[in-house]
Order: structure tokens, then sequence, then C-alpha cells
């Protein structure tokens, strides 16, 4: 079977064969009938041969290539029913040429343009199975591009708050680096990456893409793999994906890999500047430079530290390496209770926490208090109470707090929130606290304190 499959895959070689044959044997029939050059017309025959035994040949492999799998939709259908038709035309016309030497004009002309129409198709359905179904029109003008069934292309992305999270940023990266094998059509172990329903429903072993955690999410685990690894992606050639792009999914699948929002919805804080290099803005319209040229990377050995204990851990962007630790799911007390002394070992080097529902009370947050680089803390649905907020003051850099959801924060931590210097964006929703958000107002006037009651 293996061997079967080896000669599968020199279908792409063989392919070319019968294309250049068709095209020659027709422009030769076109030739010979011209009075000067009427002495190839016996050649004819022997190149409808090579035509037909060529075209049989390569339909023969396709088959063989198409028992791999990973071929799916009406695309590879279509290319089968195409490729074996023209195999067949061809070897009519070859019989006929080898019984007959010429044929009449009209049979001549009419079998030249079903041809030379097989060939065009063929390639075509072809170039969708290992390209993508816009590869051929993807550039082509809007009324070429209506005529395939397409809609128009996207325009440029000219302000980064109102780029699209998944259609402007993170589509494009798998649609250059990972739809050549997991597209629409050819879907490689049943995966397809060609749209937001595809990354979810992921392949035969899975979901890829777990919303919320990027640590199980296989896509971000493959493609953040050393290249020589054997579970590294993309595979066969294609252009490997930057630290800056890895950084960037990693980032939207934490954000619960979404389907649309533009950014100005999301906070891009830590990602801005791989976002605008991304989207081609502020003069960062080429491609990213290898990660070896731009990467300054974190410790290692404290990011599998904290990894050890249980946390996602990512670096701020290729040029700062500082980090971005969350919990890898949900978690109970006792879990986090008992690795939080982890954090410890970077107290400098942690400038953004997220510890959703995650058990945290306000005994815990003496280790968070201690991460005086903090600016961007998550601490929503948890079991904090004003008296836990006191261990936060120290958090001199801190301009985001998320306290969505702790019930037991109410107006008396008004005191201890005005009192962290830098703090800029608060988050109160689900929180017993009412008039102390319009106290902080007054105390912090540049305060913006969110308590998810529209303004009247």
């Amino acid at each position: 079977m293996d061997f079967l499959l080896f000669l599968g895959r020199l279908h792409v070689v063989a392919l070319h064969l019968p294309i250049g044959l068709v095209l020659a044997a027709v422009a030769l029939d076109l030739a010979a009938r011209r009075p000067q050059h009427r002495a190839l017309a016996p050649a004819s025959p022997f190149l409808w041969g090579g035509t037909a035994i060529t075209a049989i040949g390569t339909a023969l492999l396709g088959y063989a290539h198409y028992l791999e799998g990973g071929f799916a939709g009406n695309a590879v259908v279509l290319h089968m029913a195409l490729g074996t038709s023209l195999a067949v035309l061809s070897t009519v016309g070859w019989l006929l040429r080898a019984r007959h030497g010429t044929l009449k004009r009209r049979l001549e002309t009419g079998l030249a343009v079903v041809l030379l129409v097989l060939v065009v198709l063929t390639g075509h359905q072809g170039g969708k199975l290992t390209h993508g179904s816009e590869y051929l029109v993807e550039f082509a003008p809007a009324p070429i591009r209506a005529l395939a069934g397409l809609p128009p292309r996207r325009p440029p992305v000219a302000e980064l708050a109102k780029a699209e999270i998944f259609l402007d940023v993170i589509q494009p990266m798998l649609a250059s680096n990972c739809t050549r094998c997991h597209g629409a059509e050819r879907r490689r172990n049943g995966l397809s990456l060609a749209d937001h329903d595809a990354v979810q429903r992921g392949g035969e072993t899975g979901p890829v893409v777990v919303p919320g955690d990027p640590a199980a999410s296989e896509l971000l685990r493959r493609v953040m793999l050393p290249p020589d690894h054997e579970d590294f992606m993309p595979a066969e050639g294609a252009t490997p994906l930057t630290a800056a792009q890895t950084g960037l999914i990693a980032w939207w699948i934490e954000l619960g890999a979404p389907d649309q929002g533009r950014l100005a919805e999301f906070d891009i804080s830590g990602v801005e500047t791989d976002l605008r290099a991304a989207l081609g803005l502020d003069g960062a319209s080429g491609p990213l430079l290898p990660v070896e040229i731009q990467s300054i990377m974190a410790d290692p050995v404290l990011v599998e530290r904290l990894s050890d204990a249980g946390f996602s851990v990512r670096q701020v962007s290729m040029q700062d390496p500082r980090l971005i630790v969350s919990l890898s799911h949900e978690r109970d007390s006792d879990f986090i209770r008992d690795r939080l002394d982890a954090l410890l070992a970077a107290p400098d080097q942690i400038v953004e926490l997220r510890l959703r529902s995650s058990g945290i009370d306000d005994g815990m947050l003496a280790a968070v208090g201690e991460l005086t680089n903090l600016t961007h803390l998550y601490l929503d649905n948890n079991a904090i109470t004003d008296a836990g907020l006191t261990r936060l003051e120290n958090l001199e850099n801190l301009v985001y707090l998320n306290l969505v959801g702790n019930a037991g924060i109410t107006d008396e931590a008004a005191g201890s929130l005005s009192r962290l210097p830098r703090l800029e964006r608060l988050f109160v929703w689900n929180t017993s606290m009412t008039a102390g958000a319009g106290e902080l107002a007054l105390l912090r006037p540049s305060l913006t304190v969110d308590t998810g009651v529209a303004a009247p």
C-alpha cells in the first residue's frame, strides 16, 4: 500500500506531460493544415499516442494519490471526472488518428476544442485542491471574482481599531501558511482551516483550538514546535509562521478564539506592535522577518517552570520578553493555592496575569501583590472581597483591573482602588459596588470605571 501511495505522489509531476502533449498535438494539427507544413501530418498519430498514454498514466497516478486521503468536496470529484474524460478522449483521438491518419476538419476541430477546455478545467480543479479555491482569482478584478462566485476582496485595513480580529488578522495567516494542506477542498487528517467554523470543528483527532486555552490547543502546539520536529506545522516546505504570528494566534485563542469583533473591542496592549505589522500598518507592509532575526526570547527555564506549575505562558512580543501568564483552564482553589509561589520566581517579568474563575480568595492575593511590574490583572469570577484588595496596593504599574463577578467587592473598595496610582480601566460588573463607582470618579477623574450599566 505504501508503494502505491508513493506512486500517487508522482501525480503532481506527471500531470505536466499530457498538458504539454495536448497543446503540442493541437498546434501540430493546425500547422499541418497549411500546404507548406503538410509534411508534419504523419507525426500526428505518434503525438496523439503520447498524449493518450501520458493522460491515462497521470489519471491512474491521480487515483493512487486520492487513496492517501485528505481530499474532500466537489473539487476532487470534478477533478477526477475531468481527468478521466481527458484520458478517454485523448485515447479516442489517438485511435482515430492511427486508423485514418487525418480526420475530417470539423471532427478534428471539435476534438481539439474539447481537449483544450478539459485541460484548462482539469488543471483549475487540481489547482483548487493544492492552492485553495481562490488561488487563481485571488487578485482578479471584481467582475471576474463575481463570475467565479466569490465575494469582493476585503479592502486593506487603514485603521487598527477597525480591523476584524479573525477575518483581517487570523484568517490571512492561516490562508498563507496552512490551507495548502488544510483548506476547504484538501483536508489532511480531516482538518480544514479555511474559515472559522472549520477551525472550531477540528479534524480526525478532535479540536485543534480550545477557546481560552492556548496550552491545550493543538494548532498552537504544532506551529511552535522546532522546525525539525516530526509534528511541526506547516509541513512540506510551506513557510513557517513567525514568532509574532504565533503570538497573535495565542492571544486570539486566549480571548476565546472569537469569530468576529473589531480590535477596538479587545485589549491589544500586549500585541499592538505585532498587529500593526501583520496588517501592514505604519510602514510595516512587508513580510515579517524570520524569528531568528527578530525575536528576543524569554528565559526558557522560567517559562518551563511556570508551565510545569500549570500556567499558560507567552511573551509580550518578539521584541519584549516580558511575560503574559494565565491559567490554562479553570482550576479550583486548592490547585491555585499550591502553585502561586511559582509566580514569585518572576516578580519583575510578569506584566499580565489572568486568573479568571480560578478560586482565588483574599489570602492568595498576597503573592499577586508582589508582582510589582504588573500592568494588567484579570481576577474576574473569583471570591475576592474588599479586604483582599488592600494586598494589591503595591501594584504601582497596574493600568487595567478586572473584578467582574466578585460579589464581595463593595463600595468600601473605593479607597484601596484609588491608591493604585496608574490605574486607567476598572471593571466591576456583577459586584456589590454601586455608589463607590461614583466616588472613584471623583477621587480619580482619569479612571474609567465600567459597571456594566450604560450611562443615562
